[in-house]
């Protein structure tokens, strides 16, 4: 519960900084329909990152 409350307001804070910048979102809606998978193994972690033209969205499971 914690690791998803944390991740929601890394979420929001990230997608925050790159309102700020107007070419952001454009060139991050390039990658719209791929996931990026980074996999920690110290500490063992796994998370997913979407991207779209309205930011990022992380997630701790992908189907």
């Amino acid at each position: 519960m914690l690791q998803l409350a944390v991740l929601a307001a890394a979420e929001r804070g990230i997608n925050r900084v790159l309102s700020l910048d107007p070419t952001a979102l454009p060139q991050l809606a390039r990658l719209s329909g791929r996931v990026i998978e980074i996999d920690c193994t110290a500490p063992a972690w796994r998370l997913f990152v979407l991207a779209d033209d309205e930011g990022l969205r992380l997630a701790t499971d992908w189907g």
